[in-house]
């Protein structure tokens, strides 16, 4: 089970700033955010949650687009996420 962070910390950044990003993230004294780890994971989220953007096109396993550097330089959404 994830915890998804509120709507104000997600950023339009590419994949590499949206790690760092995550991981230098505090919220609320927790600082072990995260992006998602797999395309499996970020469809729970979408489907549980409702309210996930397209973090998703980094995820490996995605079978719309394959994780490659051209991607990786492509801004798109980083929703933060730990592990509760």
């Amino acid at each position: 089970m994830v915890e998804i962070s509120d709507r104000e910390y997600w950023k339009q950044m590419d994949y590499y700033s949206g790690v760092l990003y995550c991981s230098l993230l505090t919220i609320d004294g927790k600082n072990d955010w995260r992006m998602m780890n797999n395309y499996q994971e970020y469809v729970k989220c979408k489907y549980e949650y409702q309210k996930i953007p397209v973090s998703g096109k980094w995820c490996k396993n995605d079978i719309s687009c394959n994780s490659n550097e051209f991607l990786m330089e492509n801004n798109y959404w980083v929703v933060p996420v730990r592990d509760v």
